[in-house]
């Protein structure tokens, strides 16, 4: 891995990982607020925490160390289609990434109108 694909590949990481816990803290004052909207969050809050934290650190550390593991094995048959699968993932986390940038501006113009 290049020095220009792994600072690509680690920002885009790091960046899921900040939207994901902004977007958790976001959700936990909607549901002390009583305005939320998602009732898998309404009804068991402590395993969507769980759920969400696992996701939203689990999924960039594993992702990332996968990576590191196939650029070292290089071109072993397997490995090199495993390395297409991966590449394809860190596209789903592009993806989120501008999902998530979309949730939290609309949650901060939410959040703006409510709070004094």
């Amino acid at each position: 891995m290049d020095v220009f694909e792994k600072l690509v590949k680690t920002a885009l990481l790091y960046t899921f990982c900040f939207l994901n816990v902004i977007d958790m803290a976001q959700t936990v004052a909607f549901l002390r607020m009583g305005i939320e909207g998602n009732s898998f969050v309404v009804y068991y809050p402590h395993l969507w925490f769980l759920l969400k934290f696992g996701i939203a650190l689990g999924l960039p550390l594993g992702l990332y160390r996968l990576d590191v593991y196939l650029d070292a094995k290089e071109d072993e048959g397997f490995f090199s289609s495993m390395e297409m699968f991966v590449n394809f993932l860190y596209v789903i986390v592009l993806f989120a990434d501008l999902f998530f940038f979309s949730l939290v501006l609309r949650n901060m113009s939410i959040l703006g109108r409510l709070l004094p």
